[in-house]
Formats: structure tokens, sequence, C-alpha cells
């Protein structure tokens, strides 16, 4: 993975790129119609060891987690869930991003 987010892709992903801390994953490619230039976001959350856990799309928050760099005050990652966590993609979405 480089700099530029078009360099990583695949069969049905047309881009992945960090921002923010996030992950946020751009259908596209052969991805079915639906989704194409939709995005999901993966953000990072840590909990009270200090942990990563992470939360996809419309999942709920890790339970006791806090944003990513919380502990620090400093560069603290920003939620990102994606344009398919809203109600018309979630169909869409892994059942593991689901509300």
């Amino acid at each position: 993975m480089t700099a530029t987010a078009t360099d990583t892709q695949g069969k049905y992903v047309a881009s992945v790129e960090v921002a923010n801390g996030a992950i946020i994953i751009t259908y596209g490619n052969e991805a079915n119609a639906q989704i194409q230039n939709e995005t999901l976001g993966l953000t990072p959350y840590e909990s009270g060891d200090l942990s990563v856990m992470w939360k996809c799309g419309g999942a709920i928050v890790p339970g006791g987690g806090a944003l990513m760099g919380t502990s620090g005050a400093s560069n603290v990652a920003v939620q990102n869930n994606g344009t398919l966590a809203g109600a018309t993609f979630q169909q869409y979405l892994p059942s593991a991003c689901r509300p």
C-alpha cells in the first residue's frame, strides 16, 4: 500500500486509503453497480488496556472502546462509517459491519 489510494485495488475495490486514522475502501471495478463509488469505513478504537479494536460501517462502537489515540490525547482517529453505513446500502455490508 502506498500513499496513492488507487495503487491498492482489486476485482471489487477501486481504492484503499487511510484518512485521519480510518481505513476507507472505495468500491468499483467489478463491484455490484449499486455500490459503485460507495465507501466502507474501518475506524480504529482502543480498549482500556490499549488493545486495538475495529469498527466498520454501521456497526456499534466496540464495548469499552475509545477512538484510537484518545488515551494519548493526540492524533485521535476520526470516525468514518463510509457511505455504505446509511440505511439504503446496509444490505451490501458484511454482517459484522451492520448496526
